[in-house]
């Protein structure tokens, strides 16, 4: 009996509760929300689809989101905040300061103005859903609003770019630029144009520009990916020639996307800046650089190192190539072993080693040489650090019998716990049994 009246009066305290949230919240509503000028809830009554208007800029912009709160009820550091639902990377967010409010006769309105960041990469074939909410310690009222992206037709991202060396560089250096781009348009975008260039100045005070240019001819929308067709895609490399007599100084380097049969631009600009000093090199108008230098070599295993050679000169070359110090430890070959480049263009080879089975283990410094007419020109070192694939093999195979055998050790435990407890309960019961009298 003591039980069953605990239970009831619980039951009673839960019950009272409802009416009291259910008057505390009717006492704070949302009289309006407006978005981007637009009504979406009047008295408290969702009333219509919330609507992302002007994502057309390559740049973040923002929702604007105008809240009035009524409230019957003094309430102290109130928040509304607004955020995004349903974005993959993330959830845009604003939020207001605290503030409070008082009713002077019977009620009391509070405007906020919240501004949430939207991404660039919002997609109108998706659905989101825009919430709002106002708070404190003591109170919570919120709305989930239906968001819509007004579609975009053309709209081309300028996701990322990539320059090599750097942006501080020698006179007489080359820079190397690459962009990579994303249509988050709804039309099929075809040959888009990519330039990179820079104004720059020679050490007698005369103006130039050097420029390079690349067309992709086709990038489908995000919604339309299937097979080989892409939405995003990287340009080939953009060959901007540093002159060598580049006065030092300031500069600005513009990558800049035409799209649309060449009616919308977006573009950046990065500051450049070049040294006064010349680089120093065998052949200035030769440019050998790899992207991945180093690579593990295991015994009996071959790999592959891109290597990108550049021909600054007013005429093509033709190369080939001989590879020093691998003897001993690996075997090598260049592929093509003829190169010819165009002038102001750069092209790539591959290197190809493979690390003998008694190769010593550790780091071994190989050369690519470059070689016009049968004279060295220009070299890279690169590096292969050699592993043994036995070792590697038989550490993972100890290791994987060093966790089989905790997990074996594991459930050997779990399973003695078990049979302990069922012998102490079936010692217990039998006790309580010999303990029983019948009559």
């Amino acid at each position: 009996m003591k039980k069953l009246l605990s239970i009831m009066l619980a039951f009673l305290v839960v019950l009272n509760a409802f009416p009291l949230v259910s008057a505390q919240t009717s006492e704070l509503s949302f009289e309006e929300i407006e978005v981007e000028g637009t009504s979406v809830v009047l008295n408290d009554e969702v009333m219509s689809v919330a609507v992302v208007k002007d994502l057309t800029d390559n740049r973040e912009t923002t929702l604007p989101i105008r809240v009035r709160l009524s409230s019957v009820k003094e309430f102290k550091d109130l928040k509304v905040s607004a955020w995004v639902g349903g974005y993959e990377f993330g959830v845009p967010r604003d939020t207001s300061d605290p503030f409070d409010m008082t009713p002077y006769n019977t009620q009391v309105v509070k405007t906020v103005v919240l501004n949430v960041p939207l991404p660039k990469d919002l997609e109108s074939s998706k659905e989101y859903k825009l919430n709002i909410e106002a708070f404190n310690n003591e109170i919570s009222i919120k709305k989930e609003i239906k968001l819509n992206v007004e579609g975009k037709r053309h709209f081309i991202d300028l996701f990322d770019v990539v320059v090599n060396p750097g942006l501080k560089v020698d006179a007489g250096t080359p820079l190397i630029v690459k962009a990579r781009l994303e249509n988050l348009g709804d039309r099929v975008e075809d040959n888009v144009k990519v330039t990179a260039k820079a104004n720059l100045m020679d050490k007698e005070g005369h103006s130039f520009t050097v420029s390079d240019s690349d067309f992709i001819d086709e990038l489908v929308p995000r919604s339309e990916e299937k097979g080989d067709d892409e939405s995003s895609t990287s340009t080939d490399d953009l060959l901007l020639i540093i002159p060598k007599n580049t006065k030092q100084g300031n500069y600005k380097l513009f990558v800049e996307v035409n799209f649309n049969r060449g009616t919308e631009t977006v573009s950046a600009e990065y500051d450049l800046t070049i040294n006064g000093k010349e680089s120093a090199s065998s052949d200035g108008s030769i440019l050998i650089s790899s992207s991945e230098a180093s690579k593990n070599t295991p015994k009996g295993t071959q790999v592959v190192y891109p290597v990108q050679i550049a021909n600054l000169g007013n005429e093509a070359r033709t190369f080939t190539f001989e590879t020093t110090g691998v003897k001993g430890w690996a075997t090598s070959s260049v592929e093509p072993a003829i190169l010819t480049v165009a002038p102001g263009s750069t092209s790539e080879l591959f290197v190809t080693v493979t690390a003998a089975q008694e190769a010593t283990t550790g780091s071994h410094i190989f050369a690519l040489k470059v070689l016009d007419n049968n004279e060295v020109v220009k070299e890279v070192n690169l590096q292969g650090q050699v592993v043994s694939v036995a070792q590697s093999t038989t550490s993972d195979f100890r290791k994987g019998l060093e966790m089989a055998f905790l997990v074996l050790l594991a459930l050997l435990i779990i399973l003695g716990v078990v049979v302990a407890i069922r012998k102490a309960t079936m010692k217990s019961e039998t006790e309580e049994n010999k303990g029983e009298t019948y009559y």
